[in-house]
């Protein structure tokens, strides 16, 4: 019974162990899939937390660059609560719904601020000027800074702004000139250009034909200044000429004609003078330095290129939005598009002071005022902590000149051991014992070569007889002899020199004392009776 039971565990465990070893496979290839997805899910995780890090950062930086400049804004504009909240949704706004972003909005706010302009004012002219903006390639702010001059030159209100854009628009894209010229040359003629009576579209006219002849920006604005300031009696000699010329410059009611006509009347008048010197020098003499190379290219023009650009620049309507659109109708315009959607977005979760930005406030004052409650503490720590870090420092150093000090003084006990030693070896060697002791030396190496030839003698036979006939106290006097001879010269040292010789004078030595060694050589060679062997 108990064999068949043996016989049955045995072929039980042989039918088992395939299945064994297949669980233990499928176990380990488990252990290996369950790894890899734990790496592949912590890689994620830590991604993702890199990523929420980086879009928190994003919307903080963006919401906090965005309120502060609508802190600006309502510094420079001491906007009441509702104002502020009002320009605050038109920048927000605008940020969503144009190419640029919330916070440029802001900025180009500040520009309207900084010339007086009211909250509803600035709320009114915003879009216009991003048109502008946009429509000119230029950043929000320098197109804000245009839009507010030139509002300010020539008393243009709010309403009317849109208007005003699209003749700016209109007019440096079909003449030569750039909006920054532009308006560079409206800021000098403009509060002139009010005072006598003249609109943006005429003004913007006549600088459209001075800067085809090359005359552009504050030039162009400059000389266009000067010819309405003596066209208006600014110059009485020049009023009195224009009188002689019978130029008329304002109509029954008193107001200046159009510029358009004056430059006729006075291209009719002056051509009837003859010559071009004469002529050249009644426009100088009218219009002197400043204004005169100015009137003389509009001359060379005539007024109906004036009217030529009036004529364009009304029918400028929806000028500036339409080169806006077309310019950003693009993948890079898509592109700064969703940047300012994305940014609005950022400054919406961001919040007022109920939100992330009130929180991050909130924390960041918390912050300030325990730095503040704890200075002293903090400032005493700091000294404690440098104070231990100098004390480091200089321990250390303390230590490196130690360290230094401790060569030297090795290298100079070495320097001093070796000076001592060579004085104590040439004191050895100059003294009479050390030259007796060279001299024993001598003669016991002699007898034991002595010693050792008889040794190596008595192992043969062949040479038995002749060891009995070796004189062995005539070999060691004649060594102890010769020793005599050779030490004493090779202790002495040569004249000049504070040690004995070197090799050369050994072997020198050596050679001078050839009798010596022969005597050496006789005695182990010669037998008693002084027959040789």
């Amino acid at each position: 019974m108990a064999t068949k039971l043996g016989e049955a565990f045995v072929v039980i465990g042989t039918r088992t162990n395939p299945l064994k070893r297949g669980l233990a496979l499928a176990l380990r290839l488990t252990k290996s899939v369950v790894s890899r997805i734990t790496r592949a899910f912590k890689r994620m995780a830590q991604a993702g937390i890199a990523a929420f890090i980086a879009l928190e950062a994003f919307i903080i930086k963006t919401g906090a660059s965005f309120e502060k400049s609508m802190s600006r804004v309502l510094a420079l504009s001491q906007a009441t609560a509702d104002e502020f909240d009002a320009l605050r949704e038109t920048a927000k706004e605008l940020g969503k719904t144009t190419v640029f972003t919330a916070t440029e909005a802001a900025e180009a706010m500040q520009f309207f601020a900084l010339a007086g302009f009211e909250a509803n004012k600035i709320v009114a002219a915003m879009p216009a000027t991003l048109n502008l903006a946009a429509a000119g390639q230029l950043r929000v702010g320098q197109a804000a800074d245009i839009t507010a001059k030139i509002m300010a030159g020539l008393g243009i209100e709010a309403d009317q702004l849109e208007q005003s854009v699209d003749v700016l628009a209109k007019a440096f894209t079909t003449s030569n000139t750039d909006l920054i010229q532009l308006g560079e040359a409206l800021k000098f003629v403009g509060p002139v250009g009010r005072a006598a009576g003249k609109e943006l579209d005429e003004l913007t006219a006549v600088i459209q034909v001075l800067s085809n002849a090359g005359i552009q920006g504050s030039l162009a604005g400059t000389s266009l200044r000067n010819i309405l300031a003596r066209l208006v009696g600014a110059t009485p000699s020049t009023t009195k000429k224009l009188k002689e010329l019978g130029i008329v410059i304002g109509d029954s009611a008193g107001k200046m004609l159009p510029l358009a006509n004056i430059i006729d009347q006075l291209n009719v008048k002056l051509n009837a003078l003859g010559s071009d010197t004469e002529k050249t020098a009644t426009i100088m003499e009218l219009f002197g330095l400043r204004g005169g190379p100015g009137m003389a290219a509009l001359l060379a023009e005539g007024g109906d290129a004036i009217r030529k650009f009036s004529a364009l620049l009304e029918g400028s309507a929806g000028t500036a939005m339409r080169i806006a659109q077309t310019q950003t109708d693009n993948l890079a315009g898509d592109f700064t598009k969703l940047t300012s959607v994305v940014k609005g977005l950022a400054i919406e979760i961001f919040g007022d002071d109920t939100s992330l930005g009130g929180k991050l406030r909130g924390y960041v004052q918390a912050a300030k005022k325990w730095f503040e409650k704890n200075e002293t503490d903090i400032i005493k720590w700091a000294d404690t902590i440098n104070n231990k870090i100098f004390e480091i420092i200089e321990s250390f150093t303390s230590w490196i000149k130690g360290l230094k000090s401790w060569q030297q003084g090795v290298k100079e006990a070495f320097d001093f051991a070796i000076k001592k030693t060579g004085e104590l070896f040439d004191a050895i060697t100059k003294s009479k014992e050390f030259k007796q002791f060279g001299i024993e030396l001598g003669r016991l190496v002699a007898e034991g070569i002595l010693r050792g030839v008889k040794a190596g003698i008595k192992r043969t036979n062949i040479f038995r007889e002749l060891v009995e006939n070796v004189n062995a106290p005539r070999g060691v006097k004649a060594g102890e002899t010769a020793a005599r001879k050779i030490i004493p010269p090779l202790l002495q040292p040569r004249p000049g020199q504070d040690a004995p010789g070197d090799a050369k004078e050994v072997l020198r030595v050596l050679l001078d004392q050839r009798d010596a060694l022969n005597d050496i050589r006789q005695a182990v060679t010669n037998p008693v009776g002084g027959s040789p062997l």
